[in-house]
């Protein structure tokens, strides 16, 4: 997926911020998903690793509510 990073140098996912850096701020970014790290990955625009941040609103108590999209409270 493509999220484009805010001024702050962060991104959102299934509504939970997400810090990559203000060197990517106003640009777009590839985000993937590692399961067994249970984290994100971020990609700048040549598909270069930039991050890993656990993928905190994706704990087994936020799917099984249905939350996922809520945050982590």
């Amino acid at each position: 997926m493509i999220r484009r990073v805010a001024n702050n140098g962060r991104v959102s996912i299934y509504g939970q911020g997400y810090q990559v850096g203000a060197a990517y701020r106003k640009q777009e970014i590839g985000v993937g998903f590692d399961p067994e790290q249970h984290a994100w990955i971020f990609y700048d625009q040549q598909e270069k690793a930039i991050g890993l941040r656990p993928a905190k609103n994706l704990s087994p108590e936020h799917i099984w509510s249905l939350s996922v999209c809520q945050g982590t409270g």
